[in-house]
């Protein structure tokens, strides 16, 4: 396949693809990859379709959460929420950050969350998520 790379897969970052790449050159650093080809429109890639698609996603999305569009395919998404709601009806009582078996964030406070599911550190909220079921707890800061 001939042409240039326009968007890279983060996975086929991870083999050193990077954007603007031969075609030819990123096959050879990632034998596996699989290339789309792009209508041209005067030369240059033709994305309205892929624009139009993206409005679609982010409309969808929006729907369900507060969304922040962040490129034609990525989006920051805030749960707050979503999880807030989910931490109510899971526990009916304020999470404790000790209840938690692990935790991503460095410095964590050893305080109680609020009602609302978060801790206060610094000058930004943690929002903690605990997926019992999965015995999967994830943590980040906003």
């Amino acid at each position: 396949m001939e042409g240039r790379i326009i968007a890279v897969s983060y996975e086929a970052r991870a083999f050193g693809v990077t954007r603007n790449m031969w075609a030819d050159d990123a096959k050879k650093l990632c034998p596996d990859l699989l290339l789309a080809q792009v209508r041209e429109s005067r030369g240059k890639a033709n994305l309205t379709k892929y624009r139009e698609a993206s409005v679609e996603v982010m409309e969808v999305m929006s729907r369900f959460a507060v969304i922040e569009r962040a490129s034609i395919d990525e989006a920051y998404v805030d749960l707050t929420s979503a999880v807030q709601e989910r931490l109510q009806k899971l526990q009916g009582q304020p999470i404790s950050a000790d209840w938690l078996p692990t935790t991503y964030i460095e410095g964590l406070p050893q305080g109680p969350a609020t009602a609302e599911g978060t801790v206060q550190k610094g000058t930004s909220s943690i929002i903690l998520l605990l997926l019992p079921a999965f015995g999967i707890c994830f943590a980040w800061s906003h």
